[in-house]
Parts: C-alpha cells; structure tokens; sequence
C-alpha cells in the first residue's frame, strides 16, 4: 500500500486499526472529525467524551476532554485513556453510561488538561486539574492574588475552555490581549444578565467582565442575575467551563444571597477575607492557593490546616517557609500535605502593575525609602518599579548591599507591588548578596535587570 501511493504521488497518511490497514487523506482522523462534528453542534471538546478500542482511535481521544478505553482496547490506548472500562465493547460503554463518572457522582481529572502554577523546590512543574474542581486563592492584601486568578486564567483559555473573569477592580483588562478574549462592561456598562449568557453561548475564549466602574449597590445584584444566568445556561450548554471571581468576598459573604453551585465545579475564587465566605462555599474548594504574609491573627494558618487536614502548627510552618513571589498549595485529594512552589510567569500585564510602574502615585507609607544602615536614610524614595530601577541605578553600593542583607527590595515589590515572580527574581539577587556570592555591583546589575525584563522585555 505504501508503494503504491509512492507510485501515485499521493498525499496520504496510513494508521492501524487492530487488524486493517487505514489509508486516509492527510491531516483526517477521528479526531478532526469529533471536532467537526462539535463544531457542527456548537459543543465544546471539553463537554465530550470519547470512546474507543484501536490504534486509530488515539487522535479521538486526545480531542475530547476524557478519553475511555474499553476493557479489550489495545494496550498502547489503554496507557493514553484516562478511564479505562472494566468491560470489553458496547457492554462496557453501556455500563459507563450508566455509572458514577456522567451521573456526576465522580470527578476525573485527565493528565492532559493541567494548569501550570509555577515550579516546586526540585525544578518540577506545580500543577492542578483544568477542570472538575472548585480553587480558591487567598492571602493578605497586596502578595499578588489577582496575579495568581490571571495566571489560571491564561492557561484555562489557552487549553480552550470557556472563562468568565468578574473583574470588580479593573486588573484583568490586560487578558484583553489574548486573541480568544473579549473585555466588556468597561466605563461602568456592563451586558445585561442575558447578553452575557449569549456572548458565552457563541465565543469560545474568555470574556472578562469590568465591573470597576459600577457602584457597590447595583455591583451586587448585577452578579446575582449574572451568576444565576450563567448557572442556567451551564445546564443547557455547558458553558461557561469556569467563573472566576475577584474579591469574592463581596458576592459570596455570609449575608449575601449571590447564587452559587458548588457541586458544578469550576469555580475560581479570590479573596483577601476568605472568613467573609459562607460556610458551604469553603467546604465546596477543591484546592486552596495561600499567598502568605503578615497573619497576626493566624487566620491564613487555620483555613490551611482545615483545607490540608493538618494541625494549625503545621499550617503556620508551611506558610512562614514561603519566601517572596512563592505560595503554598493545598489538595483535598491529598490531606495532611501542602507543597510550596514559586509562581510562575504570565504572558499578559497585572494591568495595577503597569499603572505602578508608569504613573508613580503611591501614597507616601507605602513608597520603599532607600537607608544606607538602619538609621542613616538617604532621602530617596520610589513609588513604583519603574523608580525602584532608577535609583537602583544610581544610589551608593552601601545602600544596595544593605536593603539585599534584610530582603527588603523584594518585600516591598511582594507586598506593595503585588507582583510575585519579579519578587521571587529580586530575592535571588538579594540571597546572592547575603551569601557572599555576589557584590553589590554585581546585585545591582541582577536587580536592575529583573525589573527592565519584567515590566519592559528588554
């Protein structure tokens, strides 16, 4: 058969199918065909499942969001399913239509749909599931929470799920810059209830909703109608995969009455006041993402150790061993243990980032005032990065050398700035100092690097 396409000239591709022998054009398969035909239907790979049995039927299970194996599928699917049946052919497909994984009594969470959070202390990826889970992220003001909710919010769209993004404060407007994102409600006129239901229907990506510009009053029933829309078309379609909800605290407290359907998943939730939240909500979180900080109070400790069924001991232990521009990570499906890991990049602008680094205006309590010892100020400040680099530049070795000694560079962009991986790059340069490993010419040549890279790519 090969030769004779040689002989022919043709642009076709062969694949086996247990016995036979499939020739068919190039760039056709199951799965270009499950997508076809979802297209077709208007219906997300990520609402199908696929099931199969044969060498061709590899591509149909990498197009949909779980891929079955039957219990006398050839091995090499077998190792690529995530549910492999306990029996063979249509009665296996019968029984898996009947059983606890479509009746929603059981969660799979497939190897190949991830999302990357950063990188764990042996260079590894930090990972949780793109689908069936509820996430929370949570900490002290200003340790870089909306950073994180943009991060999971870029790889969701990038993997193809639907996303709504609640923006009560205007930072996600920057995921704007994705090409399957759209950014509504800017200038405080956000799509009624229904219209954004029918733009999740018919576009694929995210659609962020700025509600920076409405007032708290009408703020609040806004996301009660647009939560019980969403809900509703979630029923009918699927869609959206996920709600992702800064300052959560606000919709979902105690005394509210904003819908929420814990049992549907895909919930990302993001508060400073996790305390604020009902009480069936936290029960609800899957995975706990902690941006530790200053916790007089231990409040952080006790959601960790509740979340990680840990003692508060424990929790406290965890979350003071994580530095500048890291956080620890808490799975319910493995209580008694949380991982700290350092967060990663994203692709698209923090847009409170852009706004420190450009304009400069941050009060005078919150500016980094630069010392050449404890008690010997320089009267030079900076109020943001961009003036942070600067001075950098320009002030003596000494004041450089002293801020490194007591991490205070990298404190100040982690709690001020909010902006964790530039944090995590500034303590690097800081350790080196501390170490010995590297001078002050030499920190002041990393540091200033960092902050250029970071907010300019140059």
């Amino acid at each position: 058969m090969l030769e004779e396409v040689r002989r022919l000239g043709l642009e076709c591709q062969l694949t086996r199918n247990r016995a036979e022998l499939m020739v068919l054009p190039a760039g056709v398969s199951k799965g270009t065909g499950l997508a076809a035909g979802l297209a077709e239907l208007g219906i997300s790979a990520h609402n199908a499942i696929a099931v199969g049995d044969a060498e061709n039927d590899h591509s149909l299970l990498a197009a949909a969001e779980l891929g079955v194996a039957v219990a006398n599928a050839v091995s090499a699917l077998k190792a690529d399913a995530d549910i492999v049946l306990a029996e063979a052919d249509g009665q296996g497909v019968a029984s898996f239509l009947r059983g606890p994984v479509l009746a929603g009594r059981e969660r799979v969470h497939p190897r190949r749909w991830r999302i990357t959070l950063g990188t764990l202390a042996d260079g590894t990826p930090a990972s949780i599931p793109a689908s069936q889970v509820n996430v929370l992220v949570t900490g002290v003001p200003q340790r870089g929470k909306s950073y994180m909710a943009g991060l999971i919010s870029e790889q969701l769209i990038r993997l193809g799920y639907s996303v709504v993004i609640f923006d009560p404060e205007g930072d996600h407007a920057g995921l704007g810059r994705l090409r399957d994102v759209l950014v509504t409600g800017t200038g405080g006129n956000p799509p009624s209830a229904e219209d954004l239901a029918r733009t999740v229907r018919h576009h694929s990506g995210g659609v962020v909703v700025d509600l920076s510009a409405v007032p708290a009053g009408p703020r609040a029933g806004y996301l009660d109608a647009a939560h019980r829309q969403l809900e509703a078309a979630r029923g009918a379609t699927g869609l959206p995969h996920w709600l992702i909800i800064d300052e959560a605290q606000l919709p979902l407290a105690r005394d509210a009455r904003a819908f929420f359907e814990p049992a549907a998943a895909g919930y990302c939730l993001v508060t400073h006041r996790p305390e604020d939240l009902r009480p069936e909500v936290l029960l609800a979180v899957d995975i706990l993402i902690a941006l530790p900080g200053h916790d007089p109070a231990g409040r952080l400790a006790d959601l960790v150790a509740a979340a990680g069924t840990m003692s508060h001991a424990a929790a406290a232990a965890l979350l003071a061993q994580a530095g500048p521009g890291q956080a620890v990570l808490v799975d319910r499906e493995h209580p008694g243990t949380g991982v700290i890991f350092t967060i990663g990049h994203r692709e698209t602008a923090h847009m409170r980032h852009w706004h420190k680094y450009s304009g400069g205006h941050l009060d005078p309590q919150r500016r980094f005032y630069f010392r050449r010892d404890a008690d010997t100020p320089t009267g030079m400040t900076a109020a943001s990065a961009g003036e942070l680099e600067h001075q950098l530049r320009t002030c003596d070795e000494a004041v450089i050398v002293h801020h490194c000694q007591h991490g205070d560079f990298s404190r100040w962009v982690a709690d001020v700035l909010g902006d964790p991986p530039l944090a995590a790059a500034i303590a690097a340069a800081e350790d080196a100092v501390r170490t010995g490993t590297a001078g002050a010419a030499e920190a002041r040549a990393a540091l200033t690097t960092a902050i250029r890279q970071r907010y300019t790519g140059t």
